[in-house]
């Protein structure tokens, strides 16, 4: 019995083993991990937001949100808003909320992207105005993704040939990484080698699937012959193997996006154009949500537009010039053209948070292996190149994070701050992801990490 029993564990240990070397190995095990990786994903809008609209009311947990952020109130408790200490009156020339200090100007800097998401003053390099230093997402990419199929995804819908101080994303100082428009494009750089059937890739999966098969059986018929510490351990056996056989099986899911698989064709022609900029942002946010969801990559972008954007936006009835609309909002003591300016940019805005809605959802309903969603262990930076597009300032900036990158943040929560760099929210981002780092950008314009978010 000792014998037999011995002989039975020495052989459940090697179906057990021989089933995990069997799915672990091979092309097709990318992305597996021991549990649920964080995502990071910046969502950049153009030419600042209205305040009064944009911002929350109320206390930290108790808040209510504004129109412009009205749409994502089925996500309220994964958000993690911000927003200035005090009453709501404000000084454009005042630094208050969250505000970008790396400026040579003071609070107030233009349109410029190159400081944002590296928080370093831009250089010239070959005559261009670009940013000195990497972005934020490049430097976690670098960190996290470096045994992805991609490191990273920087997809953009009518984000054009930005001028060079216009360029969000950068490797390296003066080293630019442009976004992707064309979902055509995208979906080849993102789904080439998935959307192709491999035989031997095929082959091995059901062979796979056999010896996970076998094994089980055989786990099975064992079972009545054994009691006490063998049962336990057969038990455990079989959740392992139940387990892999779901992980293998779940792969099938990981398919490029239906809409661009069927007819990728569709988006060669008129795909820049105002009219579809729904279709194209809905084709891209499916790019980049299945890319994330499959393990194609871990951190992504999507740019709507570029800085001083002039993008029209007539499917919410704002056929003018974004960026125009921006300069004439109708505020007290300020000449203006017309009050249903103001409206429109409020629509434009609340449109932007619409689409971030969409977005979310799409991660929300994607499973992890533990039962957790993939938007449960991600986390999104929704930024903006400036605060005000009146005044073209960059205090208390219109950030927002959706997601708690793994439990990292506590969410559903509305944080105010006296007066903290930017780029002490990028380093609590880089923190969130893993990285061993106390500041990020110029050490001159951080503080640390951000109190209170963790």
């Amino acid at each position: 019995m000792i014998g037999r029993r011995m002989n039975r564990r020495t052989m459940l240990g090697g179906l057990l083993a021989g089933a995990l070397g069997s799915l672990m190995t091979g092309p097709t095990a990318r992305g597996d991990q021991s549990g649920p990786r964080k995502r990071f994903v910046v969502w950049f809008t153009p030419n600042g937001t209205i305040e009064s609209a944009f911002r929350p009311t109320g206390g930290e947990r108790d808040f209510t949100l504004g129109p412009i952020l009205e749409p994502l109130a089925p996500f309220r408790d994964h958000l993690l808003l911000f927003g200035p200490s005090g009453a709501a009156d404000w000084d454009f020339r005042k630094e208050r909320g969250l505000s970008i200090r790396v400026s040579e100007d003071g609070p107030s800097g233009g349109h410029g992207c190159s400081k944002l998401l590296t928080g370093r003053l831009p250089a010239l390099y070959e005559g261009n105005e670009m940013a000195s230093g990497p972005s934020v997402d490049q430097v976690i990419a670098a960190a996290v993704g470096k045994d992805d199929y991609l490191p990273s995804l920087e997809l953009g819908v009518r984000s054009g040939a930005p001028s060079s101080r216009d360029h969000l994303l950068y490797a390296g100082a003066g080293q630019p990484v442009p976004p992707e428009s064309n979902p055509s494009a995208a979906f080849d750089r993102a789904f080439a080698g998935l959307a192709t059937v491999d035989p031997d890739a095929e082959r091995r999966k059901d062979r796979r699937r056999e010896v996970l098969r076998f094994a089980r059986e055989e786990a099975k018929r064992l079972a009545p012959g054994l009691g006490g510490a063998d049962r336990q351990r057969l038990d455990a056996h079989e959740a392992a193997l139940a387990d892999l056989a779901a992980r293998l099986d779940a792969r099938v899911a990981c398919a490029p996006p239906a809409l661009l698989h069927a007819s990728p064709g569709d988006w060669e022609e008129g795909w820049d154009s105002y009219d579809k900029m729904p279709d194209v942002g809905r084709a891209q946010m499916d790019i980049l949500a299945t890319a994330l969801g499959c393990g194609i990559t871990h951190v992504g972008s999507l740019q709507w537009t570029a800085a001083a954007a002039n993008a029209r936006h007539p499917f919410v009835d704002a056929p003018e010039w974004h960026h125009e609309l921006s300069h004439h909002v109708l505020r007290e003591g300020d000449l203006s053209v017309d009050p249903d300016v103001t409206r429109k940019v409020i629509d434009v805005n609340r449109w932007y948070a619409s689409q971030l809605a969409y977005f979310l959802g799409r991660l929300k309903e994607m499973p992890e292996r533990d039962g957790s969603s993939v938007l449960d262990h991600t986390v999104v930076l929704w930024c903006n190149e400036m605060s005000d597009g009146f005044y073209h300032t960059h205090q208390n900036m219109p950030f927002l994070l959706a997601g708690s990158a793994g439990g990292h943040f506590r969410t559903g929560r509305y944080l105010t701050f006296e007066n903290r760099a930017h780029n002490d929210l990028l380093t609590s981002l880089c923190q969130a992801m893993g990285l061993s780092l106390d500041t990020f950008g110029d050490p001159a314009f951080c503080d640390g990490a951000l109190p209170g978010l963790v």
